[in-house]
């Protein structure tokens, strides 16, 4: 039986998985024109899945080979070492290319001769993706994007075999990583993981219907994608709270009232993908928190705060119907949590589910309770309202039908 991932990587054969064709269909494009590539995206969006397909699916059409590494396991090294860990990680994508392993890697100048003898010995486009590439230091960073740079601008010479695509894959992008300095990667294009779609967001929890015989109620369906937006690990998240723990059984239907019994069980807990948003928030509460009460947006795009908070997925940047681009809070789960976090600095930040524990009525989270003795927030109003069990309950933080 097949269940909702909140952890690594989706493996099909044991997660609920959507098949992101349109997504994978344009970076698959960018690679076939010979892009190099950045690929940004906060933790938990799906990164890794995605390239992996796509480098599974180049691989099998039989043009490309891929190389692929992972820094993470090189955080911490440096110099001469660094480049030790790294040659046994070449060991063996030599092994599964078929090619021979590196000599004693002694700097990034054999990292480059290297990767040219896969390409000829090869004959195939080849492709190298780089998964937390911005585990490694700033000096052996710096080194890694002159390389690249010196092999994309030799691409059409035939004395120096150039991989055809490269991607360089983390949560930080590389102005970040180098302090606003000139960075020697300026010829990438950058590519972002979207959040899923209300089709897809459907897509993923209909297969738990198919396969289980229980049913999300429509209307859940679409809550679901509004409390989200479509946030890859939120929607696994309470997929997997509303099969595993409010409703095990699969003799009925998961309704609205479960939903909001998930929603105050998913705000209450202390899960690691908080723990990061709130880890990033927190030193920008004061730009936060218009935001949070008034619903403001930014278009300044250069500001260094924004560009903090968009990278590490704290705000989400959309257009408007006129095709205007803003900066606004990701998603009101993403909201609710900030306003419950930052709008009373004074206490301690909640745990083990005390929140829970202290506004539970009739097994949900009773929102308007836990803020009526706020009154940095009882100042400024409801912001939305909502009807539960045919009554009009205000509330400050349930997003708007």
């Amino acid at each position: 039986m097949r269940e909702f991932n909140t952890f690594g990587p989706v493996n099909p054969t044991e997660h609920y998985h959507v098949n992101r064709v349109a997504v994978k269909a344009d970076l698959r494009a960018r690679i076939d024109k010979g892009r190099y590539l950045t690929l940004n995206a906060a933790r938990q969006t799906g990164k890794t899945t995605l390239f992996r397909e796509v480098v599974a699916e180049l691989e099998a059409g039989g043009a490309y080979f891929a190389i692929l590494l992972d820094f993470s396991a090189l955080r911490g090294f440096s110099g001469a070492r660094l480049y030790e860990r790294l040659a046994v990680d070449l060991a063996v994508q030599a092994g599964r290319l078929g090619v021979p392993a590196p000599a004693p890697l002694r700097d990034h100048g054999d990292f480059l001769d290297w990767l040219r003898l896969c390409v000829r010995q090869r004959g195939q486009r080849g492709v190298l993706i780089i998964d937390e590439f911005d585990a490694v230091q700033e000096e052996a960073l710096t080194n890694l994007l002159s390389l690249l740079r010196a092999m994309y601008l030799a691409r059409y010479d035939p004395l120096y075999p150039a991989l055809h695509s490269v991607i360089l894959v983390g949560v930080r992008d590389i102005p970040s990583l180098l302090h606003g300095t000139q960075s020697p990667f300026n010829i990438a294009d950058s590519f972002v993981v979207p959040y899923f779609t209300a089709a897809e967001v459907a897509d993923l929890l209909g297969q738990h219907t198919v396969e289980t015989g229980q049913p999300f109620a429509a209307d859940v369906v679409a809550a679901i994608t509004r409390e989200t937006e479509g946030q890859l690990f939120l929607v696994n998240r309470l997929g997997q709270l509303l099969t595993t723990e409010i409703v095990p059984g699969r003799d009925r239907a998961i309704t609205n009232r479960d939903l909001a019994y998930a929603l105050s069980l998913l705000l209450s807990e202390n899960n690691t993908h908080f723990a990061s948003i709130l880890s990033k928030a927190t030193p920008h509460r004061s730009v936060l928190l218009p935001m949070l009460l008034y619903g403001e947006q930014t278009s300044d795009f250069l500001a260094p705060t924004t560009q903090d908070l968009l990278m590490y997925g704290v705000l989400r940047a959309v257009e408007d119907a006129q095709h205007l681009r803003f900066a606004r809070i990701a998603c009101p789960i993403y909201r609710k949590l900030l306003l419950m976090r930052l709008a009373r600095p004074e206490l301690d930040p909640p745990v083990n589910g005390s929140v829970a524990n202290r506004y539970l009525t009739g097994g949900v989270l009773d929102f308007d309770e836990h803020l009526a003795a706020n009154p940095l927030l009882a100042e400024h109003g409801p912001v939305f309202e909502q009807t539960v069990a045919g009554k009009a309950v205000r509330t400050y933080l349930v997003a708007a039908a």
